[in-house]
């Protein structure tokens, strides 16, 4: 909703200045005289923003629920997962902490994580942004 919300707003606004509204409302305010020419700007948080409002305003909590369990439990995700992390697990809850970063983007790393490397701490981050860029370099991800 938000998305298609938000799309509806690059170059084109309700007539009563409206950010948040539906498809069938876009649809029924439509007037071409209110279409701007000028090159829109895609604005990520402008967007986070209205996803915002959608969710908070728009969503029952059964409907947040349902959103929320195909999104952080979508089954193909969690049987990629599987294998890297039963071998690991020795109770569900150890489950969590293992997987956060497939859910967040970010590992949770310290300093303390390479103490028992023992390269000098300058080198160390020149190879984590070696491969960094390695990784940013893939195209196709499939292990």
């Amino acid at each position: 909703e938000a998305v298609t919300n938000y799309l509806g707003r690059m170059g084109w606004s309700m007539p009563d200045e409206r950010e948040k509204f539906t498809l069938d409302e876009m649809i029924e305010s439509f007037d071409i005289q209110r279409v701007s020419l000028g090159g829109p700007v895609f604005d990520v948080e402008k967007l986070r923003w209205l996803n915002g409002q959608w969710i908070r305003d728009e969503l029952t909590d059964e409907q947040f629920v349902e959103r929320m369990r195909q999104w952080w439990f979508n089954e193909d995700d969690l049987k990629a997962l599987v294998p890297h992390i039963r071998g690991r697990a020795e109770v569900f809850s150890d489950v969590a902490p293992m997987a956060s970063f497939m859910f967040s983007g970010m590992l949770d790393l310290s300093p303390g994580d390479f103490a028992h490397n023992k390269l000098e701490e300058a080198r160390i981050k020149r190879v984590l942004q070696f491969t960094l860029w390695k990784l940013e370099a893939q195209r196709h991800w499939s292990k």
